[in-house]
Protein backbone atom coordinates (compact mmCIF):
# COMPACT_ATOMS: atom_id res chain seq x y z
CA UNK A 1 0.00 0.00 0.00
CA UNK A 2 1.37 3.21 -0.83
CA UNK A 3 0.84 4.87 2.48
CA UNK A 4 3.13 2.23 3.79
CA UNK A 5 6.27 2.90 1.73
CA UNK A 6 9.21 5.31 2.40
CA UNK A 7 8.34 8.39 -0.16
CA UNK A 8 8.36 12.01 -0.67
CA UNK A 9 4.45 13.07 -0.29
CA UNK A 10 3.15 16.09 -2.19
CA UNK A 11 3.08 18.94 -1.11
CA UNK A 12 0.73 20.68 -2.27
CA UNK A 13 -2.28 22.12 0.16
CA UNK A 14 -5.75 21.43 -0.92
CA UNK A 15 -8.31 23.99 -0.23
CA UNK A 16 -9.51 22.59 3.18
CA UNK A 17 -5.99 22.75 4.19
CA UNK A 18 -4.94 19.28 3.89
CA UNK A 19 -1.88 17.96 2.37
CA UNK A 20 -2.31 15.98 -0.86
CA UNK A 21 -0.26 13.14 0.79
CA UNK A 22 0.19 11.23 -2.71
CA UNK A 23 3.73 10.18 -3.32
CA UNK A 24 5.81 13.29 -5.18
CA UNK A 25 7.23 13.04 -8.32
CA UNK A 26 11.40 12.21 -8.06
CA UNK A 27 12.95 15.90 -6.94
CA UNK A 28 9.92 17.35 -7.54
CA UNK A 29 7.91 18.86 -4.57
CA UNK A 30 4.39 17.65 -6.01
CA UNK A 31 2.61 14.32 -7.26
CA UNK A 32 2.05 13.90 -10.78
CA UNK A 33 -1.59 14.94 -10.74
CA UNK A 34 -0.56 18.67 -9.08
CA UNK A 35 2.90 19.16 -11.06
CA UNK A 36 1.00 19.06 -14.20
CA UNK A 37 -2.03 21.27 -12.74
CA UNK A 38 1.15 24.13 -11.60
CA UNK A 39 2.37 23.68 -15.52
CA UNK A 40 -1.28 24.96 -16.55
CA UNK A 41 -1.68 27.75 -14.00
CA UNK A 42 0.84 30.73 -14.34
CA UNK A 43 -1.12 31.87 -11.59
CA UNK A 44 -4.11 30.03 -9.98
CA UNK A 45 -7.27 31.82 -9.58
CA UNK A 46 -9.72 29.24 -9.73
CA UNK A 47 -8.96 26.07 -7.82
CA UNK A 48 -8.12 22.81 -9.24
CA UNK A 49 -11.98 20.59 -8.62
CA UNK A 50 -10.34 17.60 -6.55
CA UNK A 51 -12.73 17.85 -3.57
CA UNK A 52 -16.00 19.14 -2.57
CA UNK A 53 -14.63 21.83 -0.65
CA UNK A 54 -12.48 23.08 -3.62
CA UNK A 55 -15.83 22.84 -5.48
CA UNK A 56 -17.15 25.11 -3.17
CA UNK A 57 -14.07 27.51 -3.18
CA UNK A 58 -14.99 27.80 -7.59
CA UNK A 59 -18.91 28.29 -6.86
CA UNK A 60 -17.52 31.37 -4.41
CA UNK A 61 -15.14 32.36 -7.22
CA UNK A 62 -17.69 32.50 -9.72
CA UNK A 63 -20.29 34.35 -7.01
CA UNK A 64 -17.31 36.81 -6.43
CA UNK A 65 -16.75 37.16 -10.52
CA UNK A 66 -20.37 37.89 -11.07
CA UNK A 67 -20.51 40.13 -8.43
CA UNK A 68 -17.41 41.98 -9.66
CA UNK A 69 -18.49 41.63 -13.30
CA UNK A 70 -15.07 40.11 -14.48
CA UNK A 71 -17.36 37.20 -15.34
CA UNK A 72 -20.00 38.01 -17.76
CA UNK A 73 -23.64 35.96 -16.98
CA UNK A 74 -23.54 33.11 -20.06
CA UNK A 75 -19.67 32.46 -18.65
CA UNK A 76 -20.85 31.94 -15.43
CA UNK A 77 -23.83 29.97 -16.43
CA UNK A 78 -21.38 27.52 -18.33
CA UNK A 79 -19.09 27.19 -15.34
CA UNK A 80 -22.06 26.71 -12.88
CA UNK A 81 -22.92 24.01 -15.34
CA UNK A 82 -19.47 22.44 -15.61
CA UNK A 83 -19.30 22.43 -11.53
CA UNK A 84 -22.73 20.87 -11.49
CA UNK A 85 -20.68 17.82 -13.64
CA UNK A 86 -17.91 17.86 -11.27
CA UNK A 87 -19.93 17.70 -8.20
CA UNK A 88 -22.28 14.90 -9.36
CA UNK A 89 -18.49 13.09 -10.49
CA UNK A 90 -17.22 13.67 -6.67
CA UNK A 91 -20.25 12.02 -5.50
CA UNK A 92 -20.11 8.95 -7.59
CA UNK A 93 -16.70 7.70 -7.09
CA UNK A 94 -14.21 9.96 -8.33
CA UNK A 95 -11.00 9.20 -6.64
CA UNK A 96 -7.72 11.06 -7.02
CA UNK A 97 -5.82 8.01 -4.83
CA UNK A 98 -3.91 6.25 -6.81
CA UNK A 99 -3.03 2.58 -6.72
CA UNK A 100 0.40 1.53 -5.22
CA UNK A 101 1.16 -0.40 -8.79
CA UNK A 102 0.25 2.90 -10.78
CA UNK A 103 1.65 6.00 -9.06
CA UNK A 104 4.06 7.89 -11.39
CA UNK A 105 7.60 9.41 -9.93
CA UNK A 106 8.76 10.78 -12.77
CA UNK A 107 6.53 13.02 -15.42
CA UNK A 108 8.50 12.42 -18.87
CA UNK A 109 6.95 16.06 -19.65
CA UNK A 110 9.17 17.16 -17.31
CA UNK A 111 11.94 16.61 -19.80
CA UNK A 112 10.79 17.63 -22.12
CA UNK A 113 10.31 21.28 -20.84
CA UNK A 114 13.70 21.58 -19.56
CA UNK A 115 14.88 19.98 -23.01
CA UNK A 116 12.29 22.85 -24.58
CA UNK A 117 13.07 26.18 -22.25
CA UNK A 118 16.94 25.51 -22.76
CA UNK A 119 16.67 25.81 -26.63
CA UNK A 120 13.89 29.05 -26.69
CA UNK A 121 16.68 31.95 -27.09
CA UNK A 122 16.68 34.77 -23.82
CA UNK A 123 15.08 37.11 -25.53
CA UNK A 124 11.89 34.81 -26.29
CA UNK A 125 8.48 36.49 -26.31
CA UNK A 126 5.67 35.44 -23.74
CA UNK A 127 4.11 33.56 -26.61
CA UNK A 128 6.60 31.58 -27.74
CA UNK A 129 7.91 30.03 -23.87
CA UNK A 130 3.69 29.56 -22.91
CA UNK A 131 3.72 27.42 -26.21
CA UNK A 132 6.75 25.15 -24.41
CA UNK A 133 4.48 25.38 -21.21
CA UNK A 134 1.23 23.99 -22.61
CA UNK A 135 3.01 21.81 -24.84
CA UNK A 136 4.99 20.23 -21.76
CA UNK A 137 1.90 20.80 -19.91
CA UNK A 138 -0.08 17.84 -22.73
CA UNK A 139 2.77 15.31 -22.07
Amino acid sequence: MIQDQQLERCQHIKVNGVRCGSPGLRNKPHCYFHNRVRKLRASPVFPVIEDTNALQLALSEVLQGLLEKRIDLKTAAGMGYLMQIAAYNLRTGVNYEPSASRVVLHDPADDYFEAAMKKLPENASVDEVLKVVNTAARG
